[in-house]
């Protein structure tokens, strides 16, 4: 089975399906290609999966956590975190389990109320507002995730009452290390039950803010001072290398779009004969987004003066 085939599958069982890079690079790693903010609310249709995957072939399967997938993943990502999970585990106990490329294991149970991103420093929680990387997906360096021997994910057990209770713990102490820190999540003033910059996602979080704005076209100079405004505003202080790396991958992944879309838009036209219109480049290579189309008549523009 494919990744596509697996998609459509664990799509039928239940699962909102995403489409997840494969990269090892920082800026690109375990990163959705798309914008899946709806997806952890609602489920894919068979049409949109398979559009990703041909657009993506070599796209993992992500599976988003929470009440839309009613999934909960425990991620133990070393040895010490392994044998945390087992301690809590009771013996005879049978848990879909999925092996890591770096030798680390997810554990999946169904959706629990109240259980978010988070981590203890040991152990990855994946709920609401999180996915997980499902078998048959492989990296980019061939690295696999695959089910442990004798797996069944047709039945997910209920998490047992001490991995409850050690799991909420973890949520505990992310709001305790937060503090007045995420005072800004908590406020009546922020809409929506999944909170951006709560603890356990403010790196990703960062990074999505420093992308948007460089889409925005705003000044670099001023894009460093939105994400430090913002990390003072959780209460730490500002690591001008962490504002630095996002700021800078969100302007190389900026330039690498450019550049994708001029070549998207070079090929169209090589192989295209007669008279046809720039909408019709723009549709046939779904280049819809401002930025996307800016790129792209650009692009045209220097292929008109050659």
């Amino acid at each position: 089975m494919n990744c596509l085939e697996a998609a459509l599958s664990y799509a039928k069982r239940g699962f909102s399906i995403i489409p997840v890079n494969p990269s090892l690079k920082d800026e690109f790693k375990k990163k959705p290609y798309i914008s899946w903010t709806e997806f952890q609310t609602r489920r894919p249709t068979e049409n949109e999966i398979r559009e990703w995957w041909r657009k993506h072939p070599t796209a993992m399967v992500g599976v988003v956590t929470g009440k839309t997938s009613d999934l909960l993943t425990v991620d133990a990502d070393t040895p010490k975190a392994i044998t945390k999970v087992e301690e809590l585990l009771p013996e005879g106990l049978e848990v879909p389990i999925v092996t890591t490329p770096r030798g680390g294991r997810h554990y999946h149970f169904p959706h629990v109320d109240g259980i978010r991103n988070s981590n203890d420093g040991i152990l990855h929680v994946r709920g609401e507002g999180g996915y997980a990387i499902f078998p048959p997906s492989k990296r980019e360096d061939g690295g696999r995730y695959q089910w442990l021997a004798g797996t069944d994910i047709s039945r997910l057990p209920t998490a047992p009452a001490d991995l409850y209770k050690y799991l909420t713990n973890i949520i505990a102490l992310g709001e305790y290390k937060g503090g007045a820190q995420d005072s800004l999540n908590k406020s009546p003033k922020v809409s929506g039950s999944l909170k951006m910059f709560e603890y356990g996602r403010r790196d990703e979080d960062l990074f999505h803010t420093a992308n948007c704005l460089v889409k925005g076209r705003m000044p670099e100079e001023e894009i460093v001072q939105v994400l430090e405004r913002l990390i003072i505003s959780w209460g730490e202080e500002v690591d001008p290398k962490w504002v630095s790396a996002k700021v800078q991958s969100a302007l190389k992944r900026a330039a690498r779009r450019e550049r994708n879309i001029a070549e998207e838009v070079r090929r169209w036209v090589e192989v295209s004969e007669g008279i046809w219109k720039v909408s019709e480049v723009l549709t046939e290579s779904q280049i819809f987004s401002k930025e996307e189309r800016h790129a792209a008549i650009l692009e045209l523009g220097r292929l008109v003066q050659e």
